[in-house]
């Protein structure tokens, strides 16, 4: 009923709806009158009479679920917690549909957490939810939530294969999954996260480059060069792509920063590599032809002199040759490079303090280098300065090439600086600077709720 009348209209309607009722032996009509009455009473305000002629309504056909739903909105804008479990409980019963049953257990769920506080009760609201609408992205999302919240692996893994399914956004979807693949690596199974990340890397999104990104790590953290070269040779061949094609690289989410003859060289470098220590010798000449082809003519020397050290498995001289080309005075973008390679093997030899230094270095050469400031951002999330890692996420944060993966970016400088630094009000801005850029700000209010549990429960 939709209701756009003066205050005397809405009475005299009014007034010929309750004389109707008076008349009216139908119980199911008598029930229709009384919800009418009570979306009038709400329209000019009157909750606790709108209250009233709902809770008639739902008293006169308990199945009519209208009226039930409206009581629950105004018992929740009142703020009144007392009634509202019931009044959820019925949603539940008289619901007909399954999409129906899974939107009240969400609701249902959502009191159970963060009025009520039982996490148990909220998570089998969530589970019958799913159960009875598969399609419910709330419950799934509410689910994983909850699952991270109980550090349950394996809950969290299955809200967010759902998840990934339900969505029709690709660079929604990749994201989910490169989330996904990195639960599997943890829990020890490395082949079906790198089977997920290669799926990410044949859609078309944004979460491609991510994805090759998160495969190193990976490769890295199992020690499996093989895997290790083939995330590498990705990252290489959609830098090379962007040198050629701006636009590519954005469909990509290569940063453009990164879109230099010296990344992509360093990356073909890298990879050939780890294919000639793995025994790839062919795989290693293929690897280092591709740097060769995007390196500039005023580098190719050095470079190439590094290349053959390391091609001849002299990684001291192959590092000897870097320094020596920095203390050349070679900057910018090569200079950053060179000072990458260096944090990269202190990082090897679990000399963080010198990795820290060198990445350091590379970022005043070049401050937009995305790759310096993520090594430098994973060094900080392994050690024990989380207010040196949210400072590492701010540098980081407003490189992301669009409006909302800044905002994002955002939010997970308001987790650390929150939740790990315990600095609340530095987590307040991150979250307000998110806002700004795009972030709804119900999802920030929530994030903030969130955040504040997580803090009280460390």
């Amino acid at each position: 009923m939709t209701v756009h009348s003066s205050g005397e209209q809405i009475e005299a309607v009014l007034a010929g709806l309750r004389a109707e009722e008076q008349h009216e032996q139908d119980a199911a009509q008598q029930a229709v009158l009384h919800h009418e009455s009570g979306v009038l009473e709400e329209a000019r305000g009157d909750d606790d009479a709108a209250a009233q002629e709902y809770l008639a309504a739902c008293n006169t056909e308990p199945a009519f679920r209208e009226p039930l739903e409206a009581l629950v909105r105004i018992y929740q804008r009142k703020r009144d917690d007392s009634h509202l479990p019931r009044l959820l409980e019925a949603l539940v019963d008289v619901a007909t549909t399954p999409a129906e049953s899974a939107r009240a257990l969400w609701e249902l769920a959502v009191f159970r957490q963060r009025v009520e506080e039982e996490l148990g009760q909220a998570r089998g609201c969530l589970e019958a939810a799913v159960e009875t609408d598969p399609s419910h992205a709330a419950s799934w999302l509410e689910y994983e939530l909850l699952a991270a919240r109980d550090r349950d692996v394996d809950a969290r893994m299955r809200a967010l294969e759902a998840r990934q399914n339900l969505t029709t956004n690709p660079i929604w979807q990749g994201l989910l999954l490169i989330e996904l693949a990195e639960l599997c690596a943890e829990a020890g199974d490395v082949g079906r996260a790198s089977e997920l990340l290669d799926t990410v890397v044949a859609l078309e999104g944004q979460a491609r480059f991510r994805s090759r990104l998160a495969l190193e790590a990976i490769a890295i953290k199992a020690e499996d060069n093989e895997l290790l070269a083939h995330a590498l040779e990705g990252q290489a061949e959609l830098i090379a792509q962007g040198i050629d094609d701006r636009e590519a690289a954005d469909r990509a989410g290569v940063p453009l920063a990164m879109c230099t003859a010296a990344h992509a060289a360093d990356t073909w470098l890298r990879a050939g590599e780890v294919r000639r220590r793995s025994g790839d010798p062919w795989g290693a000449v293929a690897a280092l032809t591709g740097a060769a082809e995007r390196l500039d003519d005023n580098a190719l020397i050095a470079r190439l002199r590094i290349a053959a050290a390391d091609a001849a498995g002299d990684e001291a001289a192959a590092l000897d040759l870097a320094r020596e080309q920095l203390e050349r005075g070679v900057g910018g973008s090569a200079g950053a490079a060179l000072w990458l390679r260096l944090g990269r093997a202190a990082e090897a030899s679990e000399d963080e303090a010198t990795a820290q230094e060198a990445y350091g270095q590379a970022l005043e050469l070049d401050p937009d280098n995305i790759v310096a400031l993520t090594l430098r951002t994973d060094l900080l999330a392994q050690g024990e300065d989380p207010e040196a890692l949210a400072a590492a996420l701010e540098a980081q944060a407003d490189q992301a090439g669009s409006e909302p993966a800044r905002a994002r970016a955002w939010i997970t400088v308001a987790y650390v600086t929150a939740v790990r630094a315990g600095l609340v009000d530095g987590g307040k801005k991150a979250l307000a600077r998110a806002t700004e850029l795009g972030i709804d700000p119900i999802v920030a209010c929530r994030l903030a709720r969130t955040f504040a549990s997580l803090c009280e429960d460390d």
